[in-house]
């Protein structure tokens, strides 16, 4: 013991003196500082300090007494510019004074953390926003970070021009935003981030003014980029946006049906069905020309599931006559409205041949017996209502839609002598302003031409017989 002792006395007294000095090398830095030094800069500043109003109180206090900020306050300084309890960004001296500290700032890591916090808080509107950009526009030419790289590429940090361009790459390449600037080794940007919000509506924007003239891929991409995963908007505010997208590049053109289906499955499953008060109803969200749009096509499907759904339960001789006769009054541009109650039978086919957020009634027994596979299409003609009910059913009309005993559209239940003209008895029933009567002589074409010619007399449009002739 007393050997080694004296033999580590020599080796420490050897050193001292420098008498090994050129074959014993200490690390000038350690294994774990050399790993911090190869991080990217951005990812050593992702997170925010854990007390923010406290390191906000401090710089105020610094900046008010004429020091000069710390390193680390000019380091941490950005994320105290735009956090809801600090708000340093809405002081323009103080806001001056951080942002000429992370200019002279010898390290770049200033710099990163003023561009995660741009990133992180941003909107176009926000306060300072303008001098932040054009402070991190000067800087990304100076230092080579992940960032710069970034703003080289797509020039982030121009408040407009950045999400556009991020937004078109991600149409492009069809990747979401931060799966984008991950390749950039900048692993704080959010999904829910504020520049990845800017990101989406630029993207919205872009789908609404035909950057992806393919409908069903432009359907596609709303939902993949625009909708979290619970089919929600991924931010608030976008329903209108979201409707735009999908919508405008239609113009006056209308789909085939099965576009025309698969949207508004989408549509009604987020924003409810227009035409219906509920609490799932948000389409005050969107812009009247579009809704307008949707409900044409709603109008479109209502009389396609009556005509599609009781063609599978009712006689084929005598149906054929029945979808062609409202077919032609549809083609002609009567029909502004149109919605259908279905017995058992029908709400079950519905939802096996519709979509489950197609939208129907529902109709029940109260007075007329209501059989499994009956059905009424409702329709809004001019000024009034036609009830038709389907198999032995009668049609029923009603010349004003104000008369009381006249349906309202877009019920949920309907009780079956709610949609029909009770006073008719079992036999044809007609006045001035009501008319009730069975489906006699459909080869003839009897009551199609007695219903084109009430029609006549309340729209001054005249279907001919040979539109609705069964050929």
């Amino acid at each position: 013991m007393r050997q080694m002792s004296t033999s580590l006395q020599d080796v420490c007294t050897s050193l001292v003196r420098g008498h090994w000095g050129s074959s014993i090398r200490l690390p000038q830095r350690s294994k774990l500082a050399e790993l911090a030094a190869n991080l990217p800069e951005a990812v050593l500043t992702a997170k925010p300090p854990r007390d923010i109003r406290q390191l906000a109180h401090e710089i105020l206090e610094c900046l008010d007494s004429g020091s000069q900020l710390s390193r680390r306050q000019v380091r941490e300084a950005a994320w105290c510019l735009w956090h809801k309890d600090t708000q340093l960004a809405g002081q323009p001296d103080v806001l001056k004074a951080i942002l000429e500290a992370v200019s002279e700032a010898v390290r770049p890591s200033a710099f990163n953390s003023l561009a995660t916090a741009f990133a992180d808080y941003f909107d176009p509107g926000m306060a300072g926003v303008d001098a932040v950009s054009s402070c991190l526009q000067r800087l990304a030419d100076r230092w080579d970070t992940p960032w710069s790289r970034l703003h080289k590429d797509f020039a982030f940090f121009d408040t407009r021009i950045g999400p556009e361009r991020l937004a078109a790459a991600v149409i492009a390449q069809n990747r979401p935003a931060p799966d984008i600037i991950r390749e950039y080794d900048i692993g704080a940007m959010g999904a829910k981030s504020g520049y990845v919000r800017a990101v989406t509506v630029s993207l919205l924007d872009q789908l609404a003014n035909g950057a992806e003239p393919d409908h069903l891929r432009r359907l596609e991409k709303v939902e993949r980029y625009a909708l979290d995963e619970r089919g929600e908007p991924s931010f608030d505010g976008l329903l209108g946006k979201i409707a735009e997208a999908l919508l405008k590049p239609f113009g006056q053109s209308r789909p085939e049906k099965t576009i025309r289906d698969r949207f508004l499955s989408f549509l009604l499953g987020l924003l409810g069905d227009p035409r219906v008060p509920s609490s799932r109803n948000r389409w005050h969200h969107v812009p009247a020309f579009l809704t307008a749009i949707v409900r044409g096509w709603l109008t479109e499907q209502s009389l396609r599931q009556f005509l599609d759904i009781v063609d599978q339960t009712a006689v084929e001789h005598m149906w054929k006559y029945r979808r062609a006769f409202w077919e032609a009054v549809y083609d002609a541009g009567l029909i502004s409205e149109a919605w259908v109650a279905f017995g058992p039978l029908g709400q079950r086919l519905v939802r096996q041949h519709f979509d489950r957020n197609a939208s129907f009634a529902r109709l029940e027994t109260d007075g007329k017996s209501v059989e499994q596979g009956h059905a009424v299409l409702l329709l809004k003609v001019g000024d009034g209502i036609i009830a038709d009910w389907s198999h032995n059913g009668k049609y029923n009309i009603w010349k004003s839609s104000s008369d009381r005993t006249a349906p309202r559209l877009y019920k949920s239940v309907y009780g079956s002598d709610e949609v029909r003209i009770v006073a008719s008895g079992s036999g044809h029933y007609e006045t001035s302003t009501l008319i009730s009567r069975s489906h006699m002589g459909s080869e003839n074409y009897g009551w199609q031409n007695h219903v084109a010619q009430i029609l006549y007399q309340m729209t001054g449009i005249r279907v001919p017989q040979s539109k609705y002739r069964v050929r």
